[in-house]
């Protein structure tokens, strides 16, 4: 049966409510600001989850997403673009290991960096060991309905990031202890769907498509528990800083839409005034001739110098949170729509992405390095 979208409400549960206990002293966000401790990371990455219904709407207004929600409008809100070419990887691969081949590890580009990855995809030893990462744990690539129980996996995850209240986090800054050897300064958790097999009856291509939705709406919902969980552990929401990013699938034909093979996902250039051009009529001073205003190239169309093919059919959502450190933007739920009016993040290719959240952890002696 397909999916109804449900009434968006704000979660009035303890551990978002915004009670008095949760007030922290603004010295102590002063000095996380400061880098007086840096604070730590923790990236969730949920691969293929952003999906469009072929009857409207996409998965994240259909599933039921109030702590997600919460992480939006605490939080800075943009989109990933992902680069196009041959031999081009997917974009949660851009995202973690670069477009280009032979990237260095990841200690070799940032300070000598702690990171632990965990996920279900089947090479993610391989990329474990590319990345450069201490510790790398493989979950079984099952359906969303069988992933971690999100209670005990929080525990785990904030035990490896060692995370504390924040009044002792930056005590402890001044003993200056060293990094324990099972404790990471970023924590990468990639979640991914697994394939829906190729149906050749429309009948059943229609079954597909629900499946898909469905799938994609239950491993939405397994992340919202999970913030939940981490939420209500002391120190997580003042001292890591979060990132949520929501993929769409790779193309593939295996999936009917209205005369399209792919599922549509959101355009970066979807604003009547982000074209590639416009053309406007402008009086000058000696002719009423047609002007051909081009659009300047963007950001995310530059890797470095070099200028770069972008796939803006299908890019991702990105929110980073954390208080006092990520300003706020305008958005009030974890909508694409909402994104792209109202984000703070605007967009950036997902390779350049790592770099970002590097700086903000002291790991990157400036942005973009």
């Amino acid at each position: 049966m397909p999916r109804v979208r449900p009434r968006r409400e704000i979660c009035d549960c303890l551990d978002c409510a915004d009670d008095s206990s949760r007030q922290v002293d603004p010295t102590l966000r002063s000095a996380l600001a400061r880098l007086e401790p840096p604070p730590k990371s923790f990236i969730i990455i949920i691969d293929g989850a952003l999906i469009a219904n072929p009857s409207g709407g996409n998965s994240l207004e259909l599933a039921q997403l109030p702590h997600l929600d919460s992480l939006a409008r605490e939080g800075c809100n943009g989109l990933l673009a992902a680069t196009v070419g041959e031999h081009t990887p997917p974009l949660s691969c851009q995202i973690l290991q670069g477009s280009a081949a032979n990237a260095p590890p990841m200690p070799q580009r940032f300070k000598n960096i702690h990171v632990a990855l965990v996920g279900n995809c089947s090479s993610l030893e391989a990329i474990g060991e590319g990345l450069g990462s201490h510790s790398t744990r493989v979950l079984p690539l099952n359906a969303p309905q069988k992933w971690p129980q999100t209670e005990r996996l929080a525990k785990e995850l904030t035990s490896c990031l060692g995370v504390q209240p924040l009044e002792e986090y930056v005590a402890s800054f001044s003993l200056n202890k060293p990094l324990e050897d099972n404790e990471s300064d970023m924590i990468i958790l990639w979640m991914q769907l697994p394939e829906i097999t190729h149906r050749q009856e429309e009948e059943e291509e229609d079954e597909a498509s629900s499946e898909a939705i469905d799938q994609a709406c239950v491993a939405l919902e397994w992340t919202d528990l999970l913030l939940r969980s981490l939420d209500s552990i002391p120190g997580f929401r003042d001292t890591v800083l979060t990132t949520l990013v929501v993929t769409p699938p790779p193309p593939t034909p295996s999936l009917k839409t209205d005369g399209n093979s792919n599922i549509p996902t959101p355009r970066l250039l979807q604003h009547p005034l982000a074209q590639e051009q416009i053309e406007l009529d402008v009086r000058t001073l000696n002719s009423g001739e047609k002007v051909v205003l081009h659009r300047p190239l963007q950001s995310y169309q530059f890797c470095g110098m070099k200028q770069v093919k972008v796939d803006t059919e299908r890019s991702a959502v990105v929110v980073h949170r954390l208080p006092g450190i990520v300003r706020k933007d305008r958005v009030e739920e974890l909508n694409v729509a909402a994104i792209e009016a109202k984000g703070g993040g605007r967009c950036i290719l997902g390779e350049r992405m790592l770099f970002e959240i590097a700086y903000k952890i002291d790991k990157a002696p400036k942005y973009g390095a």
